[in-house]
């Protein structure tokens, strides 16, 4: 089963699902930690930070995931093909 095909199971959909809302809390808590960091003095690099590398990586593949999702759905609401 490739990865497109596990999103047509509903308990792969309800994990993603799960996936994309954790993702989203954790690069939310990220941005909070980075913004801590600089309230406190320290300089945070434009590029090569880790905590924005990471927490544009969760924002983007969960951004990713959820279309996916979206798709697959809305093509089941409409019977056609993901």
């Amino acid at each position: 089963m490739s990865d497109i095909d596990s999103l047509n199971d509903p308990k792969v959909r309800a994990k993603a699902r799960a996936a994309v809302k954790a993702m989203e809390k954790a690069a939310e808590a990220l941005k909070d930690y980075a913004v801590a960091c600089v309230q406190a003095g320290e300089t945070i690099r434009e590029h090569g930070d880790s905590r924005r590398t990471l927490q544009r990586d969760l924002r983007e593949f969960a951004s990713w995931l959820d279309t996916r999702l979206e798709n697959i759905e809305r093509a089941k609401a409409t019977g056609s093909a993901a």
